[in-house]
């Protein structure tokens, strides 16, 4: 029986692999293709006169404001407000993650620096930069169908498990109907195959 369960954790050790090693061989293979330059520009001319996308409903005000030099701290433009300056600055950097986007401005009459911070949620809102103000609207509902493929051993009681099948997976839900091949000797189960679905709620 012992023979089985090598077989078993085998099989479903290779699947992993073979799949790990396709993903990371088709990476390296998109990497070792990428330039200095990324990319390339094709421009288009437009007759129509440029419109600005309206602001959304919703004003997101930055976590932190940092001001920069001394200009600052002087008398006369102490009193000055960082929205209205930054609605005629100019954009120096924007540094962008998955959670977090950083803008810095340069203001040339008063020849200072301004850089806000702002918290970023990607998976639930669309964001609108506009005269100076960031805007932010709720994105529609998209389910993501994703396929699947796992190996599990309990070695406390010798239980073995590989399975495949589809995920979907939406704001706090996962769920995932797929096929189970089992194998529990210390049941007295041989090899066998079920179907399995599971529900995970996503606590973040």
């Amino acid at each position: 029986m012992k023979y089985k369960v090598t077989t078993f954790l085998l099989l479903g050790l290779a699947i992993l692999l073979g799949i790990g090693y396709l993903h990371t061989k088709y990476k390296l293979s998109q990497a070792l293709k990428q330039e200095t330059v990324i990319g390339k520009t094709d421009t288009v001319y437009i007759s129509k006169p440029f419109k600005y996308q309206k602001e959304y409903s919703t004003k997101v005000l930055p976590n932190y404001v940092f001001l920069y030099g001394n200009v600052w701290k002087d008398s006369t433009t102490v009193n000055i407000n960082p929205d209205s300056v930054t609605k005629k600055d100019s954009i120096v950097q924007i540094l962008l993650s998955k959670h977090d986007l950083s803008m810095s401005f340069f203001n040339t009459d008063l020849n200072a620096f301004l850089k806000k911070d702002f918290k970023l949620d990607l998976n639930n809102f669309e964001y609108n930069w506009i005269n100076g103000q960031l805007t932010q609207k709720k994105v529609r509902f998209k389910p993501e169908l994703h396929p699947y493929v796992y190996t599990k051993f309990r070695p406390f009681h010798t239980f073995t498990d590989i399975g495949l099948g589809l995920s979907l997976k939406t704001h706090n839900l996962q769920y995932k109907l797929g096929f189970n091949g089992y194998y529990y000797p210390s049941l007295n189960k041989p090899l066998g195959i079920d179907l399995e679905f599971s529900i995970t709620y996503n606590l973040e």
